[in-house]
């Protein structure tokens, strides 16, 4: 078992019991003033809980003398306060699963800002402060805010991060700004931009993956929101969980934008806190935030608003439940170890034990794991599809396959839904259920009825009495659709033959959305032509403007999207390796392992 994690177990233990027997360590017999601690009366106190507690004296006095030691440093640091305004504030260092984490104190007044406090404790640490982010009640500290203003008090707690060094992003940006600043800049300069396929760089989808059509500011920062969540993701699965919590905590800003209601159609939002109290375990600093309990129950009931009381809106979705179990089992041991470490053993014994069942059906044998990848299929591929079959691996294959087929058929749909063309409001494509209707079931034409669900927004009541009463207004509309580029070029080299100035035509042209007949009067009326040829220079600038827009657009998504996997389901993807580690720990800590274990060996 981990040493720190053992002794996290014993002060807790002998916490929990000097507060229910009253006793005060910085008090008489205990701690006399003028003289110091009373050696003789710890190692006394220490062998009567070692009774009581079962456990070995030494550890007990250990612990004792290290309560006591900052007990009386609380006294004096609040006198010392009180007297000179200057506060002590107990700074945790996270390190990762595997290493402890350290604590420093820190002297200073609170009319101070948050970089004050970082270059304090990046001198303790002796690495450059760029390097550190402060958190408080999971709130990533403001360097130019007073520390007051940001309700940090004297005594208080924090959590450093320490972002690693040789991070190849984060020295690529550092001279300029951190890398979570560029990644959220970028988010935001996408959001609500569509590529020259005139799809947007950053789709939102429901839980069935049919794309949101959601008003722009809602829009927007809901895909900033799950574009942190996404590199917050990439960097958990590199087990980078600094820079993953960092990543988090600003992708919960973003969503605190968005309303409730919405935030139920997507499950990002529900996943979001379990991911962060995951990185609090992951620094080994999970006992250390208060708000790790009521982060998993919000999780636990955006679990249920998401996939139903009993996953029943999971199953009707996607036909199973398998993947998603892996979540709850993480929620489960999360919750286990937050119950532990507020002292409800009871409860804690109940979640771990049921945490060691749902882990008995969800790991994957290797021996079928190999059969699916030797048939030609993907490790993720492997592993989501045998938990999703309980292990059969002609059921895995077949579900694969199927997956497959439903993901090209959804790429062939949206494929259509681009030929189609973007609806009157520029946020949605025609719907192809709603052509389906007016072409196969009511007979319409195909283009004018897709020239009316386009003008109608897909509103198909008023595409419909389109269709019997505008059909003028629709063959304009798919006049103007049907110009190709290719056709564009010819509709040029017709009007040039007409002796009309080229770069004059292609501006008329734009101007009247490349509706031929409406260029041609436009041309041929000469009080225009001097208003025409004026605005061909200033088009040909937006030309340029709008290409470098581009590039920059272009560029921004290419950084966005680097290290992050194209599978909608690589969040359900967990090797559980890590989990089955603190599984076996926990379950030692609560003596609920008798020789044997399920996870024995992991």
């Amino acid at each position: 078992m981990n040493s720190n994690l053992r002794h996290e177990d014993i002060l807790m233990k002998v916490r929990n019991k000097l507060n229910l027997d009253s006793i005060k360590l910085w008090l008489q017999p205990y701690y006399i003033e003028g003289t110091g601690s009373n050696e003789d009366t710890l190692k006394d106190l220490a062998l009567n809980f070692s009774k009581e507690l079962k456990l070995d004296s030494a550890s007990i006095l250990t612990v004792l003398r290290d309560l006591q030691a900052n007990a009386i440093e609380k006294i004096s640091s609040r006198e010392k306060f009180q007297k000179t305004g200057i506060a002590t504030l107990k700074i945790r260092v996270s390190a990762n699963h595997r290493e402890a984490a350290c604590v420093h104190s820190i002297e200073i007044s609170l009319s101070e800002n948050g970089r004050d406090l970082k270059q304090a404790l990046a001198k303790k640490l002796d690495v450059d402060p760029i390097r550190l982010k402060l958190i408080s009640n999971g709130q990533v500290l403001k360097d130019d805010s007073q520390l007051c203003s940001q309700s940090i008090r004297n005594g208080m707690q924090l959590m450093a991060l320490q972002l690693d060094e040789s991070h190849s992003d984060f020295q690529a940006v550092e001279k300029r700004q951190t890398y979570l600043n560029s990644v959220k800049a970028d988010a935001q300069l996408l959001a609500c931009r569509r590529n020259d396929n005139n799809i947007s760089y950053l789709q939102v989808a429901d839980q069935s993956g049919k794309v949101l059509n959601l008003p722009k500011e809602e829009a927007e920062a809901l895909s900033v929101a799950m574009a942190l969540n996404e590199k917050g993701r990439a960097a958990l699965k590199s087990e980078d969980y600094s820079l993953a919590l960092l990543f988090f905590l600003e992708s919960e800003k973003e969503f605190s934008q968005c309303n409730s209601t919405l935030l139920k159609s997507v499950d990002n939002y529900a996943l979001l806190n379990l991911d962060i109290v995951w990185c609090y375990l992951c620094l080994r600093s999970v006992s250390h935030l208060p708000d790790a309990e009521q982060r998993l129950k919000k999780c636990e009931e955006n679990f249920h608003s998401s996939y139903g009381t009993n996953l029943e809106r999971l199953i009707s979705l996607k036909g199973t439940t398998g993947n998603e179990r892996a979540l709850f089992f993480r929620l489960h041991l999360l919750q286990a170890i937050v119950s532990y470490h507020l002292g409800k053993s009871d409860v804690a014994k109940s979640l771990i034990q049921r945490a060691d069942n749902e882990y008995k059906t969800l790991a994957v044998d290797d021996a079928s794991l190999c059969q699916v990848i030797e048939v030609g299929y993907t490790a993720p591929e492997a592993r989501l599809a045998l938990r999703a079959t309980n292990g059969n691996v002609a059921h895995a294959v077949a579900m694969i396959e199927k997956k497959r087929k439903e993901k090209e058929e959804l790429r062939q749909k949206e494929i259509f839904e681009r030929q189609l063309g973007l609806c009157k409001d520029g946020r949605q494509f025609v719907n192809v259920n709603a052509y389906n209707l007016l072409t196969n079931s009511m007979g319409f034409p195909p283009q004018l009825a897709a020239a009316a669900l386009r003008l109608s927004n897909n509103a198909t009541p008023l595409a419909i009495q389109m269709l019997q009463d505008q059909e003028g207004v629709l063959l304009e509309e798919v006049e103007r659709f049907s110009i190709t580029k290719k056709s564009k070029m010819e509709v040029i080299r017709q009007l040039a033959d007409m002796g009309f100035d080229f770069k004059l035509i292609k501006s008329v042209l734009k101007k009247c959305k490349w509706n031929t007949h409406k260029a041609i009067e436009y041309l041929t009326q000469g009080n225009h032509l001097d208003r025409a040829d004026d605005s061909s220079s200033s088009s040909d600038d937006s030309s340029k403007t709008s290409a470098m827009r581009r590039k920059e657009e272009d560029d921004a998504f290419g950084r966005l999207t680097e290290g992050i996997s194209s599978n909608d389901e690589d969040h359900l993807d967990l090797t559980l390796v890590l989990e089955a580690s603190f599984l076996k720990e926990y379950k030692e800590l609560l003596y609920l392992d008798q020789g044997t274990s399920s996870i024995a060996g992991q």
